[in-house]
């Protein structure tokens, strides 16, 4: 099986694919559906993450999705949690809770499916790596999280430059996250991340600017967007709304503001330069409708305004001036060799990039800073026309490019690939230790017994536990181990840290604990619920048959249910003392019903003390272990007669222990052998049969057998039934 990656980039996912598996003997297993796409267009062979779903998968993702925001839901009516926002009026509450739950019910979904599937992926593929171009996103931090808690580390290769002023999801969860350049790097840094977490590559998707341009690429695009490449063409290029930003939700507009400011402009050149021809770029995200900035131009007198969607390395090699507001095309028009025009107006947008997420472009940069309307056509005109002001530009083009991209060279991909490959070959550093269980510690304090004086607490987060139960019980000493298998002595209480698996194994780690607690121990320790994917996984692959109460036929639904949970500790020798339910919300809600029972959606696991299991018997049961005793004590007695020569009463204790017990062939094969010696053949032939039927598998009974039919001249008879049984065995069973 070849080591994976899991490639969430879109854009330049075909050209790290195709340098990844150059350098490497790779499965390329792709997080979005246009990243296949475009490795199936490139010829490059992969696999989507959608791949590792199947109909079950999601069916039962879909059904606990709505259970957790049906719990949520009812949270909104009660008065406890609206207090916790008095600023929000009862009138506006059920408006909200209405948008709320429909934006819950995608983004849960979204997230439990790519946590879900990771966890198949992890299962069913080589997974080494995560490879995202972003880490704050819903998606791709829920593949970075859940990798990480498998093992899998993550390298975070930024979407586009951050900016100066750190915005709320500018916090780095990746191992480690490749950066245009040193700049970048500091401020990557200044969000939390520490300096060996950020390793400066350059931007693989910019490699492309450091080759000639696509021969004919300008006459397509024009060819496109009607326009004649003989002609200049200026293009604005919009800037997204910053939603994360408080400065930028207090300014809403300031990015249609200046785009109306920009088609002002554009329309007063247009009267001044008929030859010139104008572009608008919208940016993907942008929700105000097209039609509304054509209509402003052509109120303003601009009656042809290009409207482009176009791929950005075509579109920057077509133009001839490049318009943005801090924008990471911008960056790209610089890379290309373009004049590029920084429009960040300060009455619309001053605020938005002075306080709140800062400038992209410095004072220094090669790009001319446009502030004020009235100076927008003037520095088109300067852009396009005035040698020196190109010349100017030109000349503070590499300092600009190298704090931007540490280097126009095209070698960010083969970098990044290198990092890449380091992490793919187990490199501790990079990889976050899977060794806790965090939500289930407080639990296990909770129910470790106060009396217990030696502890073995075993599994990956055998130390994490073993810190929360020396506080709680200060006085007990504490054995750290792996695997079961390292205690051998009997301790008070097995703490198991890790939750037991859905297989027969876990009845096997439960038993061995049964062992080493003795008879008045405790084993303490986690089940998962049965709604998990694990125990969905296991099922579908035959592990695991959950324990179902009432002779129920197993089913996909309810392993290690409350009752499934006794059920399973039953076979272990084991019962619950106490248990502690750890729920997977952190907030309190009522059982609902779910699949025609009572359940509580919010419990993920049980943390359980067990105790051995007392030998409890039905009188019925009594009854027949008293019988079996005495018959055991009969036959002992007429084993010690028969010995001493006492053959009639050999017979009768024999007899005796027959009428209490019948089901044990010995008793049988010993009369049979008491009778043959007073010969009464054919009363011992008649015992010897039963006790053949009964085991015809003890020597014993098998050569008492060859005796007596040899007396009786049957022992051809005798043979030929031995062998319809079977040949005599070296290991058969013995009495």
């Amino acid at each position: 099986m070849k080591p994976a990656v899991l490639l969430g980039m879109i854009r330049g996912a075909d050209r790290i694919a195709r340098e990844l598996q150059r350098r490497a003997a790779l499965e390329i297993i792709t997080l979005y559906d246009p990243a296949s796409s475009l490795l199936t267009s490139a010829g490059i062979p992969h696999r989507r993450l959608d791949d590792f779903a199947t109909e079950a998968h999601r069916t039962d993702l879909a059904h606990r999705t709505e259970l957790h925001a049906q719990a949520i839901a009812r949270q909104f009516y009660k008065e406890d949690f609206r207090r916790q926002w008095p600023q929000i009026d009862a009138v506006t509450w059920p408006a909200l809770r209405g948008q709320l739950m429909k934006f819950l019910k995608r983004d849960l979904l979204e997230e439990m499916f790519v946590v879900e599937t990771m966890r198949r992926c992890v299962c069913a593929a080589d997974l080494r790596l995560v490879l995202v171009p972003e880490d704050y996103g819903r998606d791709t931090r829920a593949a970075i999280l859940s990798a990480q808690r498998m093992g899998v580390p993550a390298l975070h290769l930024l979407h586009g430059y951050p900016y100066q002023t750190q915005n709320a999801h500018d916090v780095v969860s990746a191992n480690v996250t490749a950066v245009y350049s040193e700049h970048c790097k500091a401020i990557v840094e200044s969000f939390g991340a520490q300096a060996d977490q950020v390793v400066v590559t350059g931007n693989p998707a910019w490699d492309i600017y450091a080759d000639p341009p696509n021969p004919g690429s300008k006459q397509r695009v024009c060819a496109s967007l009607k326009l004649d490449p003989a002609r200049p063409i200026i293009e604005y290029a919009m800037t997204g709304v910053h939603r994360f930003s408080a400065v930028s939700q207090t300014h809403p507009q300031y990015h249609f503001a200046i785009a109306e400011a920009v088609i002002d402009s554009f329309a007063a050149l247009s009267k001044r330069h008929p030859d010139w021809q104008f572009v608008l770029r919208p940016h993907p995200i942008e929700p105000i409708p097209v039609e509304r900035f054509v209509e402003r131009a052509m109120t303003a007198g601009l009656h042809h305004l290009a409207i482009d969607s176009e791929s950005s390395v075509d579109i920057v090699s077509a133009v001839d001036v490049f318009l943005c507001t801090h924008s990471n095309m911008g960056i790209e028009a610089l890379l290309r060799g373009l004049p590029v025009v920084n429009v960040a107006l300060d009455a619309f947008g001053g605020p938005v990039f002075h306080e709140g997420i800062g400038p992209l472009f410095l004072d220094g940069d090669a790009v001319l800073h446009v502030r004020l309307a009235e100076d927008l056509a003037p520095a088109v005109e300067a852009a396009l026309t005035d040698p020196a002001t190109r010349e100017r530009l030109l000349e503070a083009r590499p300092d600009t490019i190298r704090r931007l991209n540490f280097a126009n060279d095209g070698q960010a991909a083969e970098r990044l690939c290198a990092l890449a490959l380091d992490m793919i070959g187990g490199n501790a550093k990079y990889t976050t230790p899977v060794h806790r269980y965090p939500e289930f510690e407080p639990a296990f304090a909770q129910v470790v017994p106060k009396d217990s004086r030696s502890i073995l607490v075993v599994g990956q987060a055998a130390e994490h536990v073993a810190w929360v139960l020396q506080d709680t019980l200060p006085s007990a000493a504490i054995c750290l181990g792996r695997t079961i298998e390292m205690g051998e002595a009997v301790y008070d209480t097995v703490v198991f840290c890790d939750p037991i698996p859905h297989s027969a194994r876990g009845v096997e780690y439960l038993a061995r604990a049964r062992e080493v607690v003795g008879d008045s121990g405790s084993v303490v320790t986690a089940f998962r619920h049965g709604a998990s994917a694990e125990a969905l996984d296991a099922f579908q692959a035959g592990e695991w048959a959950p324990p179902k109460p009432n002779g129920e036929p197993p089913a996909l639904v309810g392993e290690f249910s409350r009752a499934g949970v006794e059920i399973a500790l039953s076979r272990s020798g084991l019962e619950a003392a106490s248990r502690v339910a750890v729920r997977a919300l952190s907030i309190e809600t009522e059982q609902i019903n779910a699949t025609g029972g009572i359940e509580d959606v919010t419990v993920c696991a049980w943390v359980i003390c067990a105790r051995p299991r007392p030998k409890r018997l039905s009188p019925y049961a009594e009854s027949r272990r008293d019988r079996k005793r005495r018959a055991d004590l009969s036959n002992r007695i007429g084993e010690r007669r028969f010995a001493k020569g006492d053959i009639n009463g050999a017979v009768a204790a024999f007899a005796e222990a027959i009428a209490s017990w019948n089901e044990e062939a010995l008793y049988f094969s010993n009369l049979a052998a008491a009778m043959f010696s007073v010969h009464e053949l054919d009363s011992a032939w008649f015992r010897i049969r039963e006790a053949l039927y009964l085991d015809p598998f003890m020597p014993v009974v098998r050569a008492n057998y060859r005796m007596i039919a040899n007396a009786l001249d049957k022992l051809e008879e005798a043979e030929h039934v031995l062998g319809l049984f079977g040949a005599d065995e070296p290991q058969s069973r013995t009495n």
